[in-house]
């Protein structure tokens, strides 16, 4: 299958530096755009925090006991989200005593907050997805994280376009260029999709910079959009498996499917290291050599 299109015409990264007025005037301007798209994003971000907090204060009345573990477990410091698989076992244990009553209003809460984190690259999305096995089941949880991954990244896709792309040149000159690269080879090939699809399912290239560097490359949304829905599902899989799988161990963890358990989380590790494993291989083939990692860090 060959995905055909308008090739992408790719911009220029950064202007060469020197002493002249007009690239001092040049620098001069960079730097208040810099300075206007910190200001715009933080304002996006407090938007965004007081309609994920609107959506929750819409959430049912939970007990004092439960609402106070909501805040221990569900909003560790200044971002919202669990980090750590203990999080996402207090959040299952009392989610779960209001799901069947408000299945709708979990589904929502826990999309909102998802696509929130996705967006402004908050850690802690994959815990998430964890949760999403024990809360909707293996199908229906899947198709709940694939959908936020995917309209997360893609809001943070358009964000870069139109707001960030003057942080993204300032923090990342030097990926940009060996990125910029290999998609003008990839688009000049029709393979740009096929591109996109691999960076997503292999460990190459960061996903929060694949998701701040595509637009700036010109990389089209549709194929962003459905590169990213296909090649991050595998990755969604085992992390929706595996909510449920630890979800099936007792709280003493002697439950009697504990053998069963731990040699499918055993299995599911196992897959979900095979991209790193194969990582140097996979990058030579990709055309990521030493040198080009070895930048790829440095900036």
């Amino acid at each position: 299958m060959t995905w055909r299109g308008a090739r992408p015409k790719l911009s220029q990264m950064t202007p060469s530096s020197s002493e002249s007025p007009k690239n001092r005037a040049n620098e001069t301007s960079l730097d208040d755009s810099t300075r206007s798209s910190y200001v715009i994003i933080f304002c996006l971000f407090l938007i965004g925090s007081y309609f994920v907090s609107r959506v929750f204060s819409n959430m049912p009345n939970f007990s004092e006991q439960d609402l106070q573990r909501l805040r221990t477990h569900g909003w560790s410091g200044f971002f919202p989200g669990p980090r750590s698989i203990a999080d996402v076992k207090e959040l299952k244990e009392v989610i779960l005593n209001y799901r069947d009553g408000y299945y709708e209003l979990v589904i929502v809460g826990f999309s909102t907050l998802y696509i929130f984190m996705q967006i402004f690259a908050i850690p802690g999305t994959i815990f998430l997805s964890v949760l999403a096995g024990p809360l909707f089941g293996i199908f229906y949880g899947l198709i709940v994280v694939s959908i936020c991954a995917t309209s997360g990244s893609s809001i943070s896709f358009l964000l870069s376009r139109h707001v960030g792309k003057p942080l993204v040149l300032k923090y990342f000159s030097e990926r940009l260029k060996l990125f910029q690269e290999k998609v003008q080879l990839e688009a000049e090939n029709n393979n740009l999709f096929w591109y996109v699809l691999f960076l997503r399912i292999t460990p190459i290239l960061p996903n929060v910079f694949i998701n701040l560097a595509s637009p700036i490359v010109n990389v089209p949304l549709r194929y962003f959009f459905f590169g990213t829905l296909c090649g991050l599902m595998p990755a969604n899989y085992l992390h929706v498996n595996t909510g449920l799988a630890l979800a099936e161990i007792t709280d003493d963890g002697l439950g009697p499917k504990l053998f069963q358990t731990a040699l499918k989380l055993g299995c599911l590790g196992f897959l979900a290291l095979l991209p790193s494993l194969f990582k140097g291989y996979l990058a030579k083939r990709a055309g990521y050599d030493k040198q080009t990692n070895e930048a790829t860090k440095s900036s």
